[in-house]
This record gives structure tokens, sequence and C-alpha cells, in this order.
């Protein structure tokens, strides 16, 4: 597509009439997903339910999400600064959240907040280089990654809006240009540094424009195939353990206390990260690093415990995506407890939260309690979100 015409097409209102043909079989998959997830575990349903509720409610009304000021132990409320690169990530993960449940911007009960979210996200695009938001922080590569993922999500869950398709196309070629030739992502374009972290993100944003049908170029085939590679560059063969950034390292702290107040020992982000990119890419032939992977992760099983810092919200999304593509008895054990533990963390409709969850978590002082909320709803989806390999 010529540069001129992608944009023009950028220009458009996203509601506009200029649409192609639907294509909404995701939108099924996910809304009978749901049926049967509802059947199966009410609360956790109900959860979800009360969740997008709260987060539908704290939408900005020009589309986007920011930080939700947190409460101290008196319930007072706590201020919170924002900054333009987290609202990115926030809006973006808020509609995947959205999204998971079936909801796109011409369908279901939230549609009108789809609809001004994916607004809001393409607003935010350079048409030149693609990239959605700023880099206006050293890690911006998150926020552009996650709203990636998420309006790959809702291209195609509907191959609907032309304009929505031009913001992926673009944003797609962004992410392309940024990785490390042979290897990874991480923070800056072709640095030769990599993380499993912005990886995840990374490549999982590509392959979801991959199933939408967007144009990836010859150069994205081994893509997949060398990130994998890198991973197991970082897994420690004797413990399984995947590390962050190093060979079987632990999970990431930022400096100072950090890890003090969140030990490092409750969580395994990249164990989970290579365990579910394995997965979701069709890679079992280890055997046994696959069980010890799984024994890792079931080990650190939920626990909130706000005085020892167990809370994780990115480790447990993770390793929920990880052991849903499992499935079988581990997924069954990981998902009874983390259902268990959110139905119960959950604020109740005695709060003035209701439906949100406490931003408590190793990382939610940067997102708050939208990050929390959103984070554990796409918890909570695992059953059905994406689809089982």
């Amino acid at each position: 597509m010529m540069r001129f015409s992608i944009v023009v097409l950028l220009a458009s209102s996203l509601s506009a009439q200029d649409v192609s043909s639907p294509g909404n079989e995701e939108v099924e998959r996910r809304e009978r997903g749901r049926i049967l997830h509802i059947g199966k575990s009410t609360e956790a349903a109900r959860a979800v339910v009360s969740g997008l509720q709260w987060l539908a409610e704290h939408q900005d009304p020009d589309g986007h999400w920011t930080l939700v000021p947190a409460r101290d132990d008196e319930g007072q409320p706590v201020e919170a600064k924002s900054r333009a690169t987290v609202d990115i990530g926030l809006t973006a993960l808020a509609l995947l959240a959205f999204l998971g449940d079936g909801n796109t911007a011409s369908s279901g009960p939230h549609q009108k907040t789809v609809a001004r979210g994916l607004d809001w996200l393409i607003g935010q695009q350079n048409v030149k280089s693609g990239l959605i938001g700023t880099k206006s922080a050293h890690d911006y590569i998150y926020g552009h990654a996650i709203a990636t993922l998420a309006l790959a999500d809702a291209w195609q869950m509907t191959r609907r809006g032309r304009k929505l398709e031009a913001a992926v196309q673009i944003a797609a070629e962004n992410l392309l240009r940024h990785r490390n030739p042979y290897a990874a992502w991480r923070y800056m374009p072709r640095d030769g540094d990599n993380d499993a972290s912005v990886t995840a993100w990374c490549l999982l944003a590509l392959e979801t424009c991959k199933r939408g049908g967007i144009e990836l170029g010859k150069g994205y085939r081994g893509m997949p195939n060398q990130a994998l590679e890198w991973l197991s560059q970082m897994t420690d063969p004797d413990s399984g353990r995947t590390g962050y950034s190093s060979r079987g390292g632990s999970s990431s702290r930022l400096r100072g206390d950090h890890a003090t107040r969140f030990p490092r020992e409750f969580g395994e982000v990249g164990t989970s990260i290579a365990l579910y990119l394995r997965s979701r890419f069709g890679k079992r032939d280890d055997e046994d690093l696959r069980d010890m992977q799984i024994g890792l992760l079931l080990e650190r099983s939920p626990v909130w415990d706000t005085k020892k810092g167990t809370v994780d919200e990115y480790y447990w999304f993770f390793a929920s995506q990880a052991l849903h593509q499992v499935g079988g008895d581990a997924w069954k054990q990981w998902y009874g407890t983390l259902s268990s533990v959110l139905v119960e963390k959950q604020q109740d409709e005695d709060s003035e939260d209701r439906g949100s969850w406490d931003p408590v978590g190793a990382w939610a002082e940067t997102g708050g309690r939208v990050y929390s909320t959103a984070m554990h709803l796409l918890s909570l989806q695992a059953p059905y979100r994406v689809a089982r390999r």
C-alpha cells in the first residue's frame, strides 16, 4: 500500500462506512468460549463482567485510559502521575480486555468503549514512522508493541475498517524494523540488546497481525524461530528457568528496594514467556524442558500476600496464557487457584472501586488500578481468549 494512501486512510474516521467484508469467526469463537466459561465458572465470569464495567466507567471521554489514583490504608485517594507513554500501554491493555471478551467497535455491550479506545490509539500514531506514541521514555517500545497487539486483535476479529487496517500495517512495519537481526527485541531499535518481556509483546503483536492477514514480508518468516532460539539461549538446561535477559536469570526488578518489596523468587516471568511462546508457535519437541517449566510455574501459583510482596499481575498473566496452552491437570490446578484468589480480592459492591483490583502488584505502581484490573481480567479470560494450539 502506498504511503500516501495510508496517510489519507488514517485521516478518516474509524466509524466510517468504507469497510471491507467482515470476517467475524474470531468474535464468534470468543463468544462461544465465554459462554462455556460462564457455565463452568460463574464467579470468575461475574468477575470479568464487573471488571469490564469498572474499566468502561473509567475511560476518559476522548477514549483513553490513564492512571487512576490508588488509595492508602485509610481509603483516601493517593495522587498518581501519568505519562503519555504509560497511557498508550494502559489504553491498549484495557482494549485487549474488552476484545478478549468478544467486544468489537461494532458489536458487544461495550462496542462504543472499544470504538473510542481504538480511535484514540490510532490518533496517537505517527503516520510516517508507524510509531504509536512517542519516544519520550526509554521503554517506549512497550506501549507501541501492546498497542499494535490491541489494534491487530481488533482487526483480526472483524476485518472491518480500512483505517484500522492501515494503522496496523504501519505499526507492524515499525516493529519489524526495531528487531535485532537474527535475535529478538528490547528498548532501542537494532542495538543488539534483547529481553524476554519486550520480545513477547512484539512477537505476539506480529503474529496477531499475520493471523489477521496483514502483510509482513518475507523477513518475518524466520523471526519467530530466531526469537525462540534466543529464549533457548536464556534457558538453564538444569533448572529449566528462562531468564529475563541472562541465562537462567530471575525476573526483572527496578533499582532500589523494588526487589526487597517484591522478591524475585515469587515469579517466573521469563519461564512463563518461553513456555507460552513455544506452545503458541507449536514447539513441543523438548518434553523434559516443558515439564520442568510447568513445575516451576506451579510451584509459584498465585498467592495474594501484600506484606510478602507475592502479587505479580504480569507473571500471573503470562503464566495463565502458558498453562492454558499446556492444558490438562497443570492448567486446572493453576486456573483454579488463580480464579479463587482474584474473585476473593476483587473490590465488591460496597466499594467505590467495585469491579477493580487494588494496584498492589510488582508493576502496579507504574500502571495503577487500570493496569492491575486489565491484567487480572486478561488472566481470567485465558480459557477463551486465545485458542489452544
